[in-house]
């Protein structure tokens, strides 16, 4: 990563992959001065590809909803806040989050 490439080992299923056509996501913790670690991969494939499992398909999802708003605190991390207003969003054909307000 210092040369701004990853190295991946162990991925199963990769090879079901086409060569184009598809978004593969990495998500990996931080860990500071580790050399390594453990990381998620999910191809998001056009609706059509034959392998894999939709979001609604795949174990554990959909993700349980928490007994209140998640905010993060002065620590960065994010719990559960009672009390905190729901999040508001938005519907629409912004592609990068809510319309500016009139």
């Amino acid at each position: 990563m210092h040369h701004n490439f990853m190295q991946a080992e162990g991925v199963a299923n990769l090879h079901q992959l086409p060569p184009a056509g598809c978004l593969l996501s990495t998500g990996f913790a931080k860990l500071q001065g580790g050399s390594g670690g453990y990381a998620r991969y999910v191809a998001i494939c056009p609706g059509d590809w034959p392998h894999g499992v939709s979001i609604a398909e795949a174990p554990g999802a959909p993700l349980p909803v928490q007994a209140a708003p998640l905010r993060r605190g002065a620590d960065g991390v994010l719990r559960p806040t009672v009390g905190a207003a729901p999040t508001q969003y938005c519907e629409g054909s912004a592609s990068l989050g809510c319309p500016p307000a009139p």
